[in-house]
């Protein structure tokens, strides 16, 4: 992106954020809040919005509170009372890279995945532990956004280029504490088939992830606080009460929803369901003729970006392109 700058920021509970020890202070509502008002802070007038994993979830919440906020006076996420800026940002894109529809369904998928690479015999007591490895972590990289504003003033944003929220990246034995070396090896397997493709025989991640993962939240863990998440469409528009609709009314209709770039790995853990058709089926609800471009990365998984990064940073580009 050489015409671009590519802002990434860390969410309040990891990497060199804040770490506050309420678990009041997090919420998904929280976390869109904070992306509301970095991008005021910033006076993004506008931009390209990406989020990877978790950080997909945030980057469509923050497109919806966008919209209801800017078609009714109840907004789904409330505008930060420190805002300077009167003027709404506009998205000009929304990339999701291996986002999860709906948690609860990844976690099942994840189940069966893990149950899949169990030896026969494995107890429940394996089990149970095996399933360490779907928690969902706060964590630097998988919080993270990225604000990319172009040369003619045309900013990108991305809320997360995140680590995800669902997978414990530790999985070497020592890791755990437990004797039980079938499950390491069903932990191990499951790293390096679904997780990330590069890791070494012993499920290790490479260096950036296992960086990001040294300064993940210890907070706000687990997928159970975000169990319930699925997604649902933006706040219906509310019909005009004049003949002709206003400026903002027909900048409203023609930016929701904004184009959309859908991602996954085909060996992501997150499947084709949670991370592509559901999300198509669902801005096809907002907008009948909905631009949605799915983009199937081959031999890649969750981590894709790590796996092939010139196949992963020309999908992205070659998008981009195309609307700039």
């Amino acid at each position: 992106m050489h015409d671009r700058c590519i802002i990434f920021y860390d969410q309040i509970g990891c990497g060199n954020s804040s770490v506050p020890s309420n678990k009041d202070a997090y919420s998904i509502q929280n976390a869109v809040n904070d992306l509301d008002r970095l991008i005021q802070h910033l006076q993004l007038n506008s931009f390209h919005l990406y989020g990877h994993s978790f950080g997909g979830i945030l980057a469509y919440e923050y497109f919806k509170w966008k919209s209801s906020n800017s078609s009714t006076n109840t907004t789904m996420y409330p505008p930060s009372s420190t805002s300077t800026s009167s003027s709404k940002p506009l998205i000009l894109s929304l990339t999701l890279a291996s986002a999860p529809f709906n948690v609860s369904k990844v976690d099942e998928e994840v189940s069966l995945l893990l149950k899949s690479l169990e030896p026969k015999g494995t107890n429940q007591h394996q089990h149970n532990h095996v399933n360490k490895t779907t928690e969902c972590c706060n964590d630097s990289i998988g919080s993270g956004a990225t604000l990319s504003e172009s040369e003619d003033d045309n900013s990108s944003s991305s809320p997360s280029s995140s680590i995800p929220p669902f997978v414990d990246a530790a999985t070497d034995a020592d890791t755990y504490d437990t004797d039980d070396s079938e499950v390491t090896t069903a932990e191990s397997m499951f790293q390096h088939q679904f997780v990330c493709r590069t890791s070494g025989d012993g499920g290790v991640l490479p260096e950036p992830l296992q960086e990001a993962y040294n300064k993940m939240g210890k907070v706000w863990v687990g997928t159970d606080v975000i169990q319930d998440y699925v997604a649902q469409p933006p706040l219906p528009i509310p019909a005009s009460t004049s003949l002709s609709p206003s400026p903002q009314q027909q900048e409203l209709a023609l930016s929701i929803p904004p184009p959309l770039l859908l991602l996954r790995g085909n060996f992501d853990f997150v499947s084709e369901e949670c991370s592509f058709n559901q999300w198509k089926r669902l801005m096809c609800k907002i907008k009948d003729n909905a631009s949605v471009d799915c983009k199937t990365l081959e031999g890649c998984s969750h981590y894709a970006m790590v796996e092939d990064v010139v196949l992963y940073a020309s999908t992205c580009y070659n998008f981009y392109f195309i609307l700039k």
